[in-house]
């Protein structure tokens, strides 16, 4: 691979390389004209491990390469196992706790309604806002059950 000349006085262009590759002269005289050629190749693979022409590249340069590879490549795939382990039991948790503390909220709200309306029940406004505490409630926790099936339903359908 050769490599262009570079230009050591920038933004002018009285010696070095010009944008083309050309050697230019200084202050415009003649000189030789050298055009340089950039070769360039990428190469690109996918999967975790190069090609095999690559690791026998490899193996010439550094003799236990290939095992070398093999086990990264083993201890990444078991550590996004595990990973993938931990955030499944992490989700699982947390819909648990989850669940445990709306149950724990719908029947605080229920017992409040349930005093509320046993407490003063020959009180006809206290009788109603323990109808409607409790109400309110269930209709929550309906609210609640509904948009989250609805959510599921979606996350479902995208996937």
């Amino acid at each position: 691979m050769s490599r262009i000349p570079r230009n050591k006085n920038k933004g002018r262009q009285t010696q070095g390389a010009n944008s083309l590759g050309r050697q230019v002269a200084p202050h415009g005289g003649s000189a030789p004209e050298v055009d340089t050629l950039v070769q360039q190749r990428i190469e690109a693979y996918q999967g975790p491990l190069p090609p095999t022409e690559m690791l026998e590249w490899y193996e010439q340069r550094i003799s236990d390469a290939p095992e070398r590879f093999l086990k990264m490549v083993e201890n990444q795939a078991a550590h996004r196992i595990m990973m993938e382990r931990f955030v499944s039991q992490w989700d699982i948790w947390l819909a648990l706790v989850g669940q445990l503390c709306t149950v724990a909220i719908v029947l605080a709200f229920l017992a409040a309604a349930t005093v509320i309306i046993v407490v003063n029940h020959a009180s006809t406004p206290s009788v109603i806002g323990g109808s409607v505490l409790g109400g309110l409630d269930l209709v929550g926790l309906a609210s609640l059950l509904i948009t989250r099936e609805v959510r599921k339903g979606r996350s479902n359908r995208e996937e």
